[in-house]
């Protein structure tokens, strides 16, 4: 995607000076050049000992991790929380200070709505008020994160600490003008989220047309004048006189994958499928794990074989499902991940984004472990139209789906522009580049 530009003509400020730091380039005259350090407090969290279970409640004070942090929208919840007593060794974070993410996903920031406590993952920015708006700092630290990220260690997950953070250099306006330009980011951030939702919501109605669509073929096919049948399974209902009742194991193979040690992975070796590289019912080579190990035959993926994640930490994972192509032939899977060997692939491979496969996959995990066994697989029962009717079905759902999954991609596409062009705006006035 080409860098997205500000077309409006903004207007400047008078006179510039140069700030002194390279990231930063001019700033306007007037405007503060300090270090984080010079008009802020910043606190890196910390974990009470998981061992002792009393450091724990479900009505304490909230704790907050990164996967918690949601931009500008307040955290007033949390699923885990710290007891009186896990509380005696950590420091309190007041109330709308700046929670600035420090491992990994770096930059990424949130605000916390009530007083907390924070793991070691995130920094945690209180602004000295007499120098520094709430609002207007929030934005300003916003606009810093490819700053914050050239600042952590480089190493296998980036790290940044306290100190590296402390001592990055921001520009600022006297109060009255920061609180201006807040009041107009909040008014125009307002928009452009109000914006997103809209377009996200119309996302998520076009991914139920394309499970409606998908569940009626596969379950009653495409002639709605079709005699149709009581089927022996009660759940299911009626289905078209010409289908059958199978159960996967008379289909094809289930396989599960690979089971491999820390010390099988390299640099460079057999590419090793996992769940992260199914997405949207799509294989996708990013994030990749490599291992150096002799791989039985049957392990290397065939175009055709259907991908499925078998086990995982969370329970919504388990099931999704894509099918290997000419990109993901030749590859191995994980012991998580199992893939089932069919010559009935295609439409199989929509039965398992059907309700009538999500429906027998619930009452399988109902243990405490989130695993789709090989039985289970094997087990699944499918409705089997005809050779001739398979192709049909399956003929029509790609067509179908290929429409939808195009619309779907252009809102996802005008939504990342929409969030660029917030990110734009947001540097572009925090900085001084333009004057609002």
């Amino acid at each position: 995607m080409s860098k997205l530009t500000l077309k409006k003509q903004y207007q400047t400020y008078d006179r510039y000076k140069d700030s002194g730091i390279d990231w930063m380039g001019d700033v306007p005259e007037g405007w503060n050049v300090l270090k984080l350090k010079q008009f802020a407090n910043v606190i890196t969290g910390n974990t009470p000992p998981k061992s002792d279970s009393e450091n724990y409640t479900k009505d304490g004070t909230l704790w907050i991790k990164p996967n918690n942090l949601d931009e500008f929208h307040q955290i007033y919840n949390t699923t885990e929380k710290i007891s009186k007593k896990g509380t005696l060794t950590m420091r309190i974070i007041p109330a709308r200070s700046i929670l600035v993410n420090g491992i990994g996903d770096i930059g990424r920031i949130g605000i916390n709505g009530v007083d907390c406590f924070t793991n070691q993952q995130i920094n945690s920015i209180i602004l000295n008020k007499k120098k520094v708006d709430f609002e207007f700092g929030k934005y300003m630290i916003y606009s810093s994160s490819k700053e914050l990220q050239a600042n952590s260690n480089k190493v296998v997950v980036p790290i940044l600490n306290k100190t590296q953070q402390k001592n990055i250099g921001y520009t600022f306006p006297s109060l009255p003008i920061q609180q201006s330009i807040a009041s107009y980011l909040n008014e125009k951030t307002e928009k452009i989220g109000k914006i997103i939702e809209n377009k996200k919501r119309l996302v998520g109605l076009l991914e139920e047309k394309r499970k409606t669509i998908i569940n009626y073929a596969i379950t009653k096919g495409l002639n709605k004048d079709v005699e149709m049948k009581n089927c022996e399974v009660e759940w299911v209902g009626n289905i078209p006189d010409s289908w059958e009742i199978k159960k996967l194991k008379f289909l094809g193979e289930a396989i599960i994958g690979l089971t491999y040690s820390p010390d099988n992975v390299v640099d460079n070796g057999m590419l090793v499928l996992r769940s992260s590289n199914v997405q949207n019912n799509k294989i996708k080579l990013d994030d990749n794990v490599f291992v150096n190990k002799i791989i039985p035959n049957k392990l290397i993926t065939r175009i055709g074989d259907i991908l499925i994640c078998s086990r995982n930490g969370s329970k919504k994972l388990i099931g999704k499902s894509a099918v290997i192509d000419k990109n993901s032939q030749g590859l191995t899977f994980g012991a998580f991940m199992a893939i089932f060997r069919s010559r009935h692939y295609k439409f199989i491979s929509y039965y398992l984004q059907s309700w009538i496969f999500n429906n027998q996959l619930s009452s399988t995990l109902t243990t405490t472990v989130n695993q789709l066994t090989n039985r289970d697989i094997k087990n699944l029962i499918i409705l089997l139209p005809p050779k001739d009717e398979q192709q049909k079905i399956v003929d029509y759902l790609d067509e179908q789906t290929k429409k939808i999954d195009n619309l779907i991609n252009k809102v996802n596409q005008s939504v990342n522009l929409l969030i660029e062009y917030k990110s734009s705006l947001i540097s572009h006035v925090v900085s001084g580049r333009v004057k609002v």
